[in-house]
């Protein structure tokens, strides 16, 4: 059927009409069968925003504000890292000793600019308050700046001061952190952290490897800690505490080396050396230059430390890449590896399998390093100042070494450099005892000077003849056989020098029937004492108000100390020379001008002038006046730019002031001069006193109140940079030169050497001046009569005079006599040259220059301003040191006398695994 095109044409129309209808229908608004909206949905959808809106309500609500500030974690440097089981890790300190803190924490709302406070707590304060320091009228707290931007966790490291107290050793100290606001005030609940007191021959040893786990088996070694000395098996003789800190991306030690003097050693194993900071590097140099002790574990760390800041001090360098045999290590065995008598066991040698060689490195060494004695070239030293770095050339944590039986001896007298044990066992009580196999050490077992080598010659001197506590004996008596360990024993008495006789019956402590060796010197030569004296309760290295260093010099002050009145000479002709001024010359003066009216005019302006020009000249000022004496002492180490520089600061003043000394380097430390014992009973008269360090630009120690017509004293240390060096060079064919590159001009510089032959040399430069060579001419030393024995036996002896004649001509060096009586105002250096030279031991092969500077040191500021001072330095040079005895084994081993434990990482299983982790891969072309 055909349809008409018109049609066609109005019906398409049509459609397309009803379908622009249908569309517009469609977009209208209300359709909600089309849009979705209609009302049972819009209801629905509204209900459902409510809801969510009322459970964000209700989740905000319950959720609580962050608190200002994160709770204040506190960890000692250097430390082990926090474990899950104990966020806090335990803190080893010591008395008598600055501890470096790392005090972590976090801003949650805000930023914060403020500052952090530490100090140890007094029990039973309310509020807390600082402990005092000991024989002083002072409470110390430091503090440093702590900025904190909002949300970020920021870490401090600042210092803390453990003031010394009667029986506290092995005690738990009360560390306290906080915030403070700029306007005062503690901000948060601060932290409070418990710190265990170690004992005066306690130490610490820091292990810096990148594996630090590989370690654990130093924990279980009997030159770390003796098991098993007492009747009660949990008891051990703790000789370190060995911690092994993640070394990833920072290294938790002080940037500071007066903080480091609990450290005895510190293990380098393969970390890089750019993780630690520019301040460690510095501290951790000065550190070694002062005694400390650094073992180098082989073969990778040789490369790592060539060109870095401890490239130079090394004993050697790495040749080459090799790989150790079982013959490699025949020379260790013979010497080291001991037989087990009672076991039977035969030797016990370091087993090296032939298809696994070691690997380990062929040294070029520096020309001042030796071989470890039996050890056939694997294992070289080298003294570096007063302290020492060793190198092994194979790894310590390769499962061989674990495994060897006498690696604890080879640790303790190779690496460790300490004397030779004898092991024993003396009844039921003590299932093992110990003691050194030289004659002269065999009761000196709990000897601080045997535990670290660390000296400072201010702080462990000794004591001053008169003081009771000085030496009075060369070697300790024989203990009682009824205090040996484990037996039973009275305690309190006179048995042995130990000071056991009648008393309570029963066991004692082990640290009690020991005697107190510490007050006395063996009469060997060992290079552990020198002249050395350890302290109560401190050990060595300790800060110290105490010994002879500081009391010679305390001495001298209150000697030496006050304001200087001017002379009668000086008075006059200050009067003369203002008389002519005022009246001839003024008219003169005015009579040419042809004014001579004005004269009376200009003379008030003349008097007023003059007035000032004599209070300037005669440093007085009306009414209040004060004055500095100072008295120093510099040690320094030989061809090394940095000294440790110890003020003692009087400051007089005519009317009571407060004192603020500010220090430019950042490693001073400072406290106020403590009393001594009889002045105690004033000080405690006395208002206690807050004072504050505080480590920011410049480090200050402000509060210092000094009353009127009285004098106040400092006492401060540093490490101080000499912009040059004091080098001793030559031999006895060429002839001796001292080079001083440094900028110091040295009077009176007399140099004592000991020869190989034991013979003792003297010279002596009237002034050694900065940066200049002077030749030497060494002579034998003169000697003098000295008594021995009793006086009434009126026995003396010839021996080498360590006092040079050309000192008692020096008005700062000579002792007071009838020709040379005492002066109020002079200021003589003699006890303290004294101590250096006379109580300081000379080994075979040692150079030291005492001499005296009047040169006013730079790096501190006083406030206020005191218009007279007068400042004299002691300079004592170890310029060389002399070569180490030869390292001894152990007599026997300590496994005939008891069944050591089992060792975890050392079972089958685990020395599988950890030959395949630690042994590693021998280099191509072998």
């Amino acid at each position: 059927m055909k349809v008409c095109p018109a049609i066609a044409s109005s019906g398409f129309k049509l459609l397309v009409v009803a379908a622009l209808l249908l569309g517009f229908v469609v977009a209208l608004p209300g359709c909600g069968g089309c849009t979705g909206n209609n009302p049972t949905a819009a209801a629905k959808k509204k209900k459902a925003d409510e809801e969510e809106a009322t459970k964000k309500k209700k989740k905000k609500k319950a959720e609580k504000p962050k608190p200002n500030f994160e709770p204040i974690q506190v960890r000692m440097l250097p430390s082990n890292d926090p474990t899950l089981s104990d966020k806090t890790p335990r803190m080893y300190i010591k008395p008598g000793h600055w501890v470096a803190l790392s005090a972590t924490t976090k801003a949650n709302n805000f930023d914060f600019p403020g500052d952090l406070v530490t100090y140890a707590e007094a029990k039973g304060t309310n509020p807390p308050q600082p402990l005092e320091i000991e024989n002083t009228n002072s409470r110390l707290s430091v503090w440093r700046p702590a900025s904190l931007p909002k949300g970020r966790t920021m870490p401090f490291e600042t210092l803390l001061f453990v003031p010394k107290r009667p029986s506290v050793a092995g005690s738990v100290f009360s560390l306290r952190s906080e915030l403070r606001g700029q306007r005062g005030g503690a901000l948060q609940e601060p932290a409070n952290n418990l710190a265990n007191a170690m004992q005066q021959y306690e130490f610490v040893i820091v292990v810096l490897s990148s594996n630090p786990a590989a370690y654990t088996h130093l924990d279980k070694l009997n030159s770390v800690r003796m098991p098993e000395v007492e009747a009660n098996p949990d008891q051990t003789l703790q000789y370190y505490y060995v911690l092994r800190p993640n070394c990833e991306k920072r290294v938790p030690l002080p940037s500071h080396s007066l903080a480091l003097t609990t450290t005895a050693y510190i293990v380098w194993d393969d970390i890089n050396p750019a993780v630690l900071t520019a301040e460690q590097q510095q501290a951790l140099v000065d550190w070694i230059y002062w005694g400390g002790q650094l073992i180098v574990s082989g073969p990778g760390s040789l490369d790592k430390l060539k060109g870095t800041f401890l490239g130079p001090h090394l004993p050697a360098e790495s040749a080459e890449t090799v790989k150790l045999d079982e013959s490699a290590f025949d020379e260790m065995n013979c010497v080291w590896s001991l037989v087990a008598e009672k076991k039977k066991s035969g030797l016990r040698t370091i087993k090296i399998g032939e298809d696994r060689p070691m690997v380990g490195v062929r040294f070029k060494k520096h020309v001042a390093a030796v071989d470890v004695m039996g050890t056939g070239g694997l294992v070289v030293e080298r003294r570096v100042g007063g302290g020492r770095i060793v190198a092994t050339a194979f790894p310590l944590t390769d499962v061989r070494i674990k495994q060897w039986k006498n690696f604890d001896g080879f640790f303790n007298s190779a690496l460790l450099r300490r004397p030779s044990r004898e092991f024993a066992s003396h009844s039921q009580w003590a299932t093992l005892d110990v003691h050194w196999a030289a004659t002269g050490l065999r009761h000196m077992l709990l000897e601080p000077r045997l535990g670290s080598t660390l000296r400072y010659f201010t702080r462990d001197i000794g004591y001053l003849a008169e003081d009771p506590r000085a030496v009075t004996a060369l070697e300790p008596g024989p203990v009682a056989p009824e205090i040996m360990p484990g037996m039973p024993g009275m305690a309190g008495g006179a048995a042995g020098m130990g000071g056991m006789g009648t008393g309570r019956l029963g066991y004692i402590p082990y640290e009690q029937h020991r005697p107190d060796t510490t007050g006395f010197h063996p009469p060997s030569e060992d290079w552990h004492f020198g002249g050395y004296i350890a302290a109560p309760q401190t050990g060595v290295a300790a800060w110290n108000d105490d010994g002879a260093a500081s009391k010679a010099a305390r001495q001298a002050l209150t000697e030496a100390a006050g304001i200087e009145i001017p002379r009668a000479d000086f008075v006059l002709k200050v009067l003369a020379i203002y008389l002519a001024i005022l009246v001839p010359l003024n008219w003169m003066v005015f009579r040419v001008l042809g004014r001579v009216e004005w004269a009376w005019v200009a003379a008030p302006v003349i008097a007023v002038v003059g007035a000032v020009a004599v209070i300037r000249l005669a440093q007085l000022d009306i009414g209040f006046a004060r004055s500095r004496t100072e008295i120093a002492v510099l040690e320094v180490q030989g061809g090394y730019d940095r000294a440790h520089l110890t003020r003692y600061t009087a400051l007089y003043t005519s009317l009571s002031s407060s004192y603020e000394l500010a220090f430019s380097e950042p490693n001073a430390l400072a406290l106020p001069f403590a009393s001594p014992p009889e002045e105690v009973a004033q000080q405690q008269i006395a208002a206690i006193n807050d004072v504050l360090f505080r480590r920011d630009r410049d480090t200050t120690l402000s509060g210092v109140k000094v009353q009127s017509n009285s004098t106040g004293m400092v006492h401060s240390e540093q490490m101080f940079p000499l912009e040059g060096m004091l080098t001793l060079i030559g031999d006895d064919q060429k002839g001796w030169t001292i080079k001083n590159t440094s900028s110091l001009t040295i009077r009176d510089a007399g140099l004592l050497r000991k020869t190989a032959t034991g013979q003792v040399q003297t010279a002596y430069l009237a002034q050694l001046e900065p940066r200049t060579s002077s030749p030497l001419s060494f002579s034998p030393a003169p000697q003098v009569r000295v008594q021995i024995g009793p006086s009434e036996e009126k026995k003396f002896e010839l021996r080498d005079a360590f006092w040079l004649p050309e000192w008692d001509q020096s008005p700062v060096l000579q002792a007071a006599t009838k020709d040379a009586p005492e002066q109020r105002g002079q200021v003589r250096l003699t006890r303290l040259a004294r101590l250096a030279t006379e109580r300081l031991s000379l080994l075979p092969g040692d150079v030291r220059l005492v001499g005296w500077t009047d040169e006013l040191l730079a790096g501190i500021q006083i406030s206020p301003h005191a218009p007279q001072n007068k400042t004299y330095t002691l300079v004592l040079a170890h310029l060389v040191r002399g070569k180490l005895p030869a390292a001894t084994p152990d007599a026997n081993v300590a496994e005939d006398f008891f069944e050591p434990p089992l060792d975890d990482d050392l079972l089958p299983d685990a020395i599988e695994t950890e030959t395949t982790q630690t042994d590693a891969p021998v280099p191509a072309g072998f």
